[in-house]
């Protein structure tokens, strides 16, 4: 049905992208999260290829390499990166690249306006953040 492979699925990533995210600012300072959110174009190129929805060029990839190495300078002078922060915010970054990727496709496939898109998906995003 529409709800499962579509509303669900969209709804739990962005719950998951909201309650890492934020639940990272915990353990990391609000640069070193702004630093690695740098990282989700990456991230969603990656997701875009290994899911066969778009080709990037070889211009993308080198300009998204540069983000990369840009984020690793920045954050290699970060003293106090804790683990479990830097994983709960490359968890959120995962967890947005899959949406946009999903989004992507949903909206090329389905040829839904991006609002009416929003208007099946947005009710269901606010379940999951309601849990424990």
């Amino acid at each position: 049905s529409f709800f499962r492979q579509t509303a669900l699925p969209l709804a739990v990533l962005s719950a998951l992208t909201l309650a890492l995210g934020n639940s990272a600012y915990v353990y990391l300072s609000v640069a070193t999260c702004q630093i690695l959110k740098a990282l989700t174009p990456a991230m969603t190129l990656a997701v875009l290829y290994l899911l066969r929805v778009e080709q990037p060029s070889m211009m993308v990839v080198m300009c998204v390499l540069s983000i990369c190495l840009g984020t690793f300078m920045a954050s290699r002078g970060e003293l106090a990166l804790s683990g479990i922060g830097f994983g709960l915010q490359l968890g959120a970054n995962l967890a947005e690249a899959c949406r946009v990727v999903l989004s992507q496709r949903l909206l090329s496939q389905l040829q839904l306006p991006l609002v009416e898109m929003q208007y099946h998906v947005a009710p269901w995003q606010g379940g999951p953040l309601l849990g424990p």
